[in-house]
């Protein structure tokens, strides 16, 4: 499991490779507020989140995939 969204970000986002997904829940008061499906990927190991510039970036163990942050 791996977490991302310090800084000025809203939510903060959760890695959770058994169940192919990212959730990001609001910092704020902790409520789920969406979830991402990661697919095919492999495990993702670590979330970086630029919310002000809407880009997701996930790491495997091999690969860096970068995407828009869905709104």
């Amino acid at each position: 499991t791996a977490l991302g969204g310090g800084g000025a970000n809203k939510q903060i986002y959760i890695a959770d490779p058994g169940n192919k997904r990212i959730v990001a829940f609001d910092k704020s008061d902790g409520r789920f507020a969406r979830q991402f499906a990661t697919g095919d990927l492999p495990p993702v190991h670590h979330v970086w989140v630029d919310e002000a510039s809407a880009r997701l970036f996930l790491l495997t163990d091999s690969q860096l995939f970068a995407a828009g942050l869905p709104q």
